[in-house]
């Protein structure tokens, strides 16, 4: 960004937290300018790339949720509810786990059923449609979200049916919990599963003998903890499954992950 872009945006942000603070500004505008590489703001501390964004974004992209076709990115040309102050402006530029995407183009053969397990916005769902041309099973615990995996899949009537179940993935069928298995006797049997259940890997495993058995999927799974990890690769190795290849998460416009040990393990059929 030009420097007198970025100075300028830095005097405006401190002008608003002087404003909401309610104190007079005394500052010289000359603080402003360039030191170093970093851009001066209000005294104590500097503004960094960080407070640029958070006064710019709500400037310049426009409110609400509305269908947007995603214009670059593995899921160019994919029609889905965006929301850009709801943190979804790295799915509309292609950005949201994009680590996966060589192996999700690797793995999404066409015609392979796919369960989307975690499915929060439907972007993987629709993006495993549109890879595969095969129908989809989306499972989302959070009924608002699912209302909205449902919405992005009828804004794309060109794709592959893509089925909704709203519930949590579990080790047992009980209640609003679903088992890999019973998903498999409901749908069919898939042959690329990705999974983003946020600690609930395990006990999904546990609820998958039969598919692990007879069909033996291909496997992208993102593991939330040391432990969890160990747990399903000692799983994954007795089903037949070798070694993994794992994806650790890319520092360059880095997604905010709180766990220390939170990554993707590739696991082909």
């Amino acid at each position: 960004m030009p420097a007198r872009v970025m100075a300028w945006c830095a005097f405006h942000l401190h002008q608003n937290r002087v404003r909401d603070q309610g104190i007079h500004d005394s500052t010289p505008h000359a603080r402003l300018g360039v030191d170093k590489g970093h851009w001066a703001g209000p005294p104590g501390r500097r503004v960094t790339l960080v407070d640029m964004k958070a006064w710019i974004k709500p400037k310049m992209l426009p409110h609400g949720r509305r269908v947007r076709r995603l214009p670059m990115g593995i899921g160019r040309g994919l029609k889905m509810g965006v929301d850009f102050h709801r943190g979804e402006t790295r799915l509309y530029l292609g950005l949201y786990e994009m680590e996966l995407n060589r192996h999700l183009r690797a793995l999404a053969h066409p015609r392979y059923r796919c369960f989307d397990l975690g499915g929060q916005y439907g972007y993987d769902a629709l993006i495993l449609a549109k890879l595969t041309g095969a129908p989809v099973v989306s499972v989302e615990a959070l009924p608002e979200l699912a209302v909205e995996i449902r919405q992005n899949a009828a804004a794309n009537p060109g794709l592959a049916r893509i089925d909704v179940v709203c519930g949590y993935v579990d080790a047992e069928d009980d209640g609003d919990k679903v088992t890999i298995d019973r998903l498999a006797d409901l749908y069919g049997m898939p042959d690329l599963m990705k999974l983003d259940i946020e600690g609930g890997e395990v006990a999904a495993l546990r609820g998958a003998t039969k598919v692990l058995a007879a069909r033996r999927p291909a496997i992208l799974l993102e593991v939330h903890g040391a432990d969890v990890e160990w747990e399903c690769l000692a799983l994954l190795r007795q089903a037949g499954y070798a070694p993994p290849t794992v994806v650790v998460p890319r520092r360059w416009l880095p997604e905010h992950r709180p766990l220390d040990h939170n990554r993707w393990l590739i696991f082909p059929n």
